[in-house]
């Protein structure tokens, strides 16, 4: 997995037919794009106006998209690199989750929206996420996390969501001047045989960088996450339903 992006890209892999990473998009969109040497070509989303790199994950590789998805708590794995303004030469970290406690390093709920579903029955329309996390380090040492919002469409099987947190240079002493936020979205699809989630990626920008404009700071990754056990979240209070 390639490293954090850069400001502009002139070689024509990796940024599309046309328009550059980073050149105006219409948000929430995506297209195929070009992935270096002998890997299968890639899509590239549109976050916030502006084309983000392409990710280079087999888009063609076989997933199970028939029947429906299964509500409940689902836990996983996330993985790949992030270019720190910190690092002031842009050199890219290492970024993976591992949670202090034993909890999982990616976590959420997926709930059924507008109407009941027993436990452990599957539904086929929109679920929506709850209670999304990512608990990780950067470079094996700095704390990275966020929260993860968003949903799950059934019909299609795309997951579409936002990571929005941080991460510390050092411990978080919560005053700024050693931390920095990150947003950006975080998508796959589900695999209705495993029940687990499959060509997904992330894709964050850092937000409040500590070099200010001259370059884009953020990174990319892949991630997963397999079904753990039934269960749902009243997303107006937060609490997990009996």
């Amino acid at each position: 997995m390639a490293g954090g992006s850069g400001a502009g890209n002139d070689s024509g892999v990796g940024d599309g037919d046309d328009d550059q990473v980073g050149g105006k998009c219409v948000a929430e969109t995506e297209e195929d794009c070009d992935c270096p040497g002998e890997e299968p070509d890639g899509r590239r989303y549109c976050f916030e106006g502006k084309w983000l790199e392409c990710s280079c994950l087999n888009k063609d590789a076989p997933l199970d998209l028939s029947g429906d998805c299964l509500p409940g708590r689902y836990e996983g794995d996330f993985w790949g690199y992030y270019t720190s303004s910190f690092t002031v030469v842009g050199a890219p970290i290492p970024v993976f989750a591992l949670s202090a406690s034993t909890e999982p390093g990616l976590a959420f709920t997926l709930n059924a929206v507008g109407e009941e579903v027993e436990p452990g029955a599957e539904f086929g329309g929109t679920l929506e996420i709850s209670d999304g996390y990512v608990k990780g380090t950067a470079d094996g040492l700095f704390p990275f996390e966020g929260k993860l919002t968003g949903k799950l469409d059934c019909k299609t099987k795309r997951f579409d969501a936002v990571l929005k947190g941080g991460y510390c240079l050092g411990a978080c002493i919560g005053i700024g001047i050693n931390q920095s936020d990150f947003e950006g979205p975080v998508v796959g699809f589900y695999d209705t045989k495993t029940k687990s989630f499959a060509k997904s990626t992330w894709d964050l920008t850092e937000k409040t960088p500590l070099m200010g404009a001259i370059t884009k700071f953020g990174g990319m990754g892949e991630w997963s996450a397999t079904w753990k056990k039934a269960g749902s979240v009243d997303t107006s209070t937060g609490m997990t339903k009996p």
